[in-house]
């Protein structure tokens, strides 16, 4: 289910373009000078595009978690599940596209 949330709020081209328009937006409105998250992915990117430094304090990464739950459990997934997979996996690249920023 987290998977599902993620790609809806920002995983999904158009709602992740949207996301990060709106935060930075944010982050200029209130003035701040740095951005530090709780192992939220999309924050990195966010201040960046900002121009701010950002830090991430957490004993996880979104990336390792999504990508155990992308891998396949068994030999044979149905068409759906791989399509899924697919779209996740792009998602989780992404992820950890973030969390270098």
């Amino acid at each position: 289910e987290t998977l599902r949330t993620y790609w809806q709020l920002a995983g999904e081209e158009g709602a992740r373009r949207k996301a990060i328009e709106r935060e930075v937006a944010w982050l200029a409105r209130e003035q701040f000078c740095f951005v530090c998250s709780d192992t939220v992915p999309l924050a990195c990117t966010v201040a960046k595009r900002a121009g701010l430094p950002s830090a991430v304090i957490s004993n996880l990464t979104w990336d390792y978690i999504y990508t155990c739950l992308t891998t396949s459990l068994t030999p044979r997934a149905t068409e759906n599940e791989e399509e899924e997979r697919a779209r996740y996996s792009g998602m989780v690249d992404e992820i950890m596209e973030d969390y270098g920023n």
